[in-house]
């Protein structure tokens, strides 16, 4: 999970230096309207660069104690 996330942020890095000026106009509207997201989490990078990396789910299983 941890590469995924990484290579997500370096594909992030790149593409914020070539972003068009409409998807930057885009970008600073979002962040104008949300200035407490990160510009991370702009939900226009999933059209640019994918989805951002989520953790699978993992089941825990507890062990049940007789009586």
């Amino acid at each position: 999970m941890r590469e995924r996330l990484y290579q997500w942020h370096l594909r992030l890095a790149r593409a914020s230096l070539v972003l068009t000026p409409e998807e930057s106009s885009l970008l600073d509207r979002w962040q104008g309207r949300f200035p407490q997201a990160g510009a991370d989490e702009w939900p226009g990078w999933t059209a640019i660069i994918g989805e951002r990396p989520t953790p699978k789910p993992t089941l825990a299983f507890r062990r049940e104690r007789s009586a």
